[in-house]
């Protein structure tokens, strides 16, 4: 379920190392949410609710631990290249993409890589003491266009 996982599964283990990083006045959180939090798209209710749930508890966090030296951050990735959906069937595949394009929510089709992902997170607890990166919004850039000859 995706909710349990993206909101839930977090939250358990937010709570299980806070007190430890507050005892220590620091560490860092870091949350992987959605480009979809902030622009649902057809067909992934769950997942962008998860989403957008995970930012909303991500924010609380950030309030709660300002001045406990525990930083929390989230990353933000857009359209990313991952195996989530390649055993899905190519029809439903299909549907989605076409929904996703109705609805104005695919302006182009690259990807980013998950290593993209990955350095932003390094990123955002690679920063100096007093420094909190809050969101990080990662996404693809659209492919060159070819100028006609």
């Amino acid at each position: 379920d995706q909710v349990n996982v993206n909101l839930v599964g977090a939250h358990r283990s937010c709570r299980a190392v806070l007190q430890g990083m507050q005892a220590r006045t620091e560490g860092d959180i870091v949350l992987v949410t959605s480009l979809n939090a902030r622009l649902p798209r057809p067909l992934t209710g769950a997942y962008n609710a998860s989403k957008a749930a995970l930012e909303a508890y991500g924010r609380t966090l950030q309030m709660e631990q300002e001045g406990t030296g525990v930083r929390v951050s989230m990353v933000r990735p857009g359209p990313t290249l991952t195996e989530l959906g390649w055993d899905w069937d190519p029809d439903m595949i299909n549907r989605i993409l076409q929904s996703w394009a109705h609805w104005g929510a695919q302006r182009h089709h690259s990807y980013l890589p998950a290593e993209s992902i990955a350095q932003a997170v390094y990123a955002a607890i690679s920063q100096p003491a007093g420094t909190q990166l809050s969101l990080v919004e990662v996404e693809p850039i659209a492919p060159i266009r070819e100028e006609p000859s």
